[in-house]
């Protein structure tokens, strides 16, 4: 039951940005595809990233060692809330800042992409050899990385187009 379980916690991790997708595509506002940029990166590499760790580096617990599928499923479940959360706060950053006529185009896109990826990736680089983050260091995080990435997207985004940038509109 193992690898079944955890098959669909992997396909639940993919489901927001699918839906975001669709969204997207029927409404082809610049926010919610900057969004699907961010998310379908931030899945993606949230789950290269747990099987790198369990099925390639093995860096799980040792109680792990007899059931690798167990820590599969929780490493899963962990990445689904917390893309699902920056998902959430980038979305309303996006939202809450972004103007009515913003066009961002490929370079607008790529970096929303280059940015969920990082959101993900550079806390596994960062505290992967070491014990645990601090759990204060690790909320900051959680929650102020969407909101800058966000706002540091729009402000390159805007001038790149040429629109001055003073903050949310």
């Amino acid at each position: 039951m193992g690898l079944e379980s955890s098959l669909v916690l992997a396909v639940c991790i993919l489901i927001p940005p699918a839906c975001l997708a669709i969204f997207a595509l029927i409404r082809r506002t610049a926010p919610l595809i900057l969004a699907f940029s961010y998310s379908i990166s931030t899945a993606c590499i949230s789950l290269a990233e747990t099987l790198y760790e369990i099925f390639v580096a093995r860096s799980f617990d040792a109680k792990f060692q007899r059931a690798p599928t167990v820590a599969l499923e929780l490493s899963l479940l962990g990445d689904l809330v917390l893309s699902f959360l920056a998902l959430v706060v980038f979305g309303c950053t996006l939202a809450l800042a972004a103007k009515k006529n913003l066009r961002p185009g490929p370079f607008g896109y790529s970096l929303a992409a280059l940015l969920g990826g990082l959101y993900m990736f550079l806390p596994w680089l960062v505290w992967s050899r070491q014990a645990e983050a601090p759990q204060p260091l690790a909320w900051v995080w959680t929650l102020s990385a969407p909101v800058a990435s966000a706002l540091l997207t729009l402000r390159l985004v805007r001038a790149r187009s040429g629109d001055a940038f003073v903050g949310p509109e």
